[in-house]
């Protein structure tokens, strides 16, 4: 089991086999199904097999789980049967005054969260970062590197915007990585710039990748290809780093308190879109044209089904809640089979008979985004394509939501 536990791991619910590796154990989870939380297998496997300290939804076992806790203001004796007597800290409550977490204390009027019918699910932000925002980090990363730094090669393919970003910044090379894999030296090639000027070809290569979460990337894929240069200064780093991927680096900008984070640049290829709320119009396919085949039934239908695909998912996204009519389920389901987008669960629009009567109720579309936005705990990240639309649901929720092509976002990280 790893050091910190999870709060929704649950008891082992399966026993399997990976490789060379011996058995190891499946456990249930509250929001995902199933997690595995053996560190020694997730080390032992390259990083391949999923951990709890890599979920998007992790927290750990005993953290305060109610929006409406705050800070520890007092102890107190627990009088919860197996654990009477022990200490036990108070917090604060914005609804009780002070609450216990999970054990009764000696004074009977504390609330306990874990019974407390006034129980909130704490809202779980995201880090969302535009390649401006990257672009705008990584210039200031360049400033606080090593000087003696003569190349930049980014890990394919979220590192090579980030790579790129840095070369630009300090004006010298940037690398492919295949080309440092098999003994090439580019960085050797005159710099057209500098039209035949002598340049620096003693230093370091820097590595770089936009985020160095658990390190596992870095220890387990790209170090061991890298092993054999030893005839070059090789460093490693990372824009973002977690508490455990620091290590694996040597360098890094700026450190992220969790795993809930998306980039503009790999929006559609986030291996945690299943964890991740879309619009459908305007973000997966393009939007309805104009107002009259908007409210032209029949013109509609046949946008619906020659509607043009912008961005298509590279893997299952959890939902996509849009605001068309529940009525028109079966022709969206069949644009969404035969374009490839895998998705979990498609919520779509009740209680309109037309899109002319939606259009004339005010907020019908954000409000319904919302509502079922705001149901779905494990959804961190809402993508709309509107921008007002956006940020109505933003404020109806307090949840993260990006604004998409626009890249405004409300409550993130």
């Amino acid at each position: 089991m790893s050091e910190t536990g999870c709060r929704f791991l649950g008891p082992v619910k399966s026993t399997r086999r990976h490789a060379e590796l011996p058995s190891f154990q499946i456990h249930s989870c509250e929001k995902l199904g199933s997690c595995l939380a053996d560190s020694t297998f997730h080390e032992r496997s390259g990083g391949k097999l999923p951990l709890c300290e890599d979920c998007r939804l992790f927290e750990p076992t005993g953290r305060p789980s109610c929006a409406n806790l705050g800070p520890v203001i007092r102890q107190d004796l627990s009088n919860l049967c197996g654990t009477r007597g022990s200490q036990v800290n108070v917090h604060s409550c914005t609804v009780h005054g002070e609450c216990s977490i999970g054990r009764y204390c000696k004074k009977q009027t504390v609330q306990t969260c874990t019974l407390c019918s006034d129980y909130v699910e704490p809202i779980q932000r995201h880090y969302y970062r535009s390649i401006n925002d990257v672009w705008h980090d990584a210039f200031a990363w360049s400033r606080e590197l090593p000087t003696d730094i003569i190349g930049f090669c980014g890990v394919p393919r979220s590192g090579i915007p980030i790579a790129h970003a840095l070369a630009s910044s300090r004006n010298c090379h940037y690398i492919e990585l295949s080309s440092l894999i098999n003994g090439e030296s580019p960085w050797k090639e005159q710099i057209r710039r500098r039209m035949g000027k002598p340049h620096n070809t003693d230093g370091t290569i820097l590595v770089v990748d936009d985020t160095s979460w658990s390190g596992g990337t870095m220890r387990h894929t790209i170090k061991p290809k890298l092993s054999h240069r030893t005839d070059i200064k090789i460093k490693y780093g990372a824009l973002y780093y977690g508490p455990n991927g620091r290590s694996a680096i040597d360098y890094g900008f700026q450190q992220f308190r969790h795993v809930r984070q998306t980039f503009q640049h790999n929006l559609m290829h986030d291996t945690f879109s299943i964890q991740q709320s879309f619009d459908l119009d305007g973000v997966i396919c393009e939007d309805c044209p104009s107002t009259e085949i908007d409210h032209n039934e029949e013109r509609y239908i046949n946008w619906m089904q020659t509607a043009k695909p912008l961005q298509i998912p590279t893997n299952t996204v959890g939902q996509i809640v849009t605001a068309r009519l529940e009525k028109y389920r079966s022709v969206t389901e069949f644009w969404l089979k035969k374009h490839g987008v895998d998705v979990g669960q498609l919520i779509m629009l009740n209680g309109f008979d037309s899109n002319l009567h939606r259009n004339q109720t005010q907020d019908a579309g954000p409000r319904h985004k919302a509502e079922h936005y705001s149901r779905l705990y494990h959804s961190t990240l809402f993508v709309e394509s509107d921008d007002y639309q956006a940020e109505r649901i933003a404020e109806l929720t307090g949840k993260s939501v990006v604004a998409w092509p626009s890249n405004r976002k409300w409550n993130c990280d």
